[in-house]
């Protein structure tokens, strides 16, 4: 696992997890749920980077290991689809392309309103599927 930044459109640097693995067949991108900070699914992404999924979790804005630059009662939870989730799939289709990986090989697991976000990213579409 390693620690990285993702960078959302409007500033915000969010805390990542990265999970590389060895001959990566595709890239996983983890959705928390409402409160619920990314290392919750450490041994889930750790799992399935072993089944050859390298793997990207992040904490939205101002939850878990991510600040937030403005007023807590300012963050809106359309910002984590619209901006937070979007910059995952741009992150996760950036590390895809450092490992050689087609970035249509994109998947999602959304866990709660982690798979509701998912819909308000401008790319979700570049999501091949979701669970």
């Amino acid at each position: 696992m390693q620690n990285i930044n993702v960078e959302t459109s409007d500033g915000q640097i969010l805390s990542g997890f990265f999970y590389p693995c060895d001959q990566p067949k595709a890239t996983l991108l983890i959705g928390s749920a409402l409160g619920v900070p990314q290392q919750f699914y450490k041994h889930f992404a750790a799992f399935m980077a072993k089944q050859g999924f390298q793997c990207l979790s992040f904490d939205y804005r101002g939850t878990g290991l991510s600040s937030y630059k403005g007023r807590a009662g300012d963050i809106r939870l359309a910002d984590w689809g619209h901006l937070d989730v979007e910059a995952g799939i741009q992150k996760a289709k950036q590390l895809a392309t450092e490992s050689g990986l087609d970035t249509a090989e994109l998947y999602y697991v959304g866990h709660s309103i982690g798979g509701q976000l998912l819909g308000l990213a401008k790319s979700s579409a570049d999501v091949k599927a979701c669970l």
